[in-house]
C-alpha cells in the first residue's frame, strides 16, 4: 500500500463511523454494507483498489439513505406544524 494510504483509509473509516448514527439503523442491508466497507478499509491486504468499488457502492446507497432521512424529517416537521395549527385553532375559539 502507498505511504499514507492506510492513514487516509482510517480517517475515511472514522468519518463513516461518525456519520452512521445520523442515518439510523433501520436498514439492515445498509448497516451490513457499512460494516463490510469499514472492515475492508481497515484490512491492510485490501488496499485502495479493493476499497474503491465498495466505497462507490456505499456512496450510492448513502445518497438514498440521506434522501430518505430528509423526507422523514420534512414529513415530521409538516406534522408538527399541523399539530401546532390545530392547537392554536382549538384554543382560539
Amino acid at each position: 500500500m502507498a505511504p499514507g494510504a492506510a492513514e487516509l483509509l482510517e480517517q475515511v473509516a472514522r468519518l463513516i463511523e461518525n456519520m452512521l448514527p445520523a442515518l439510523g439503523s433501520d436498514d439492515v442491508r445498509f448497516s451490513g454494507q457499512a460494516a463490510h466497507l469499514l472492515e475492508a478499509m481497515r484490512d491492510p491486504t485490501v488496499g485502495i483498489p479493493g476499497v474503491k468499488p465498495l466505497l462507490a457502492n456505499f456512496n450510492l446507497r448513502l445518497s438514498f439513505a440521506a434522501e430518505d432521512q430528509a423526507e422523514i424529517r420534512s414529513t415530521l416537521l409538516q406534522a408538527l406544524h399541523l399539530i401546532v395549527e390545530n392547537f392554536d385553532a382549538f384554543y382560539s375559539r
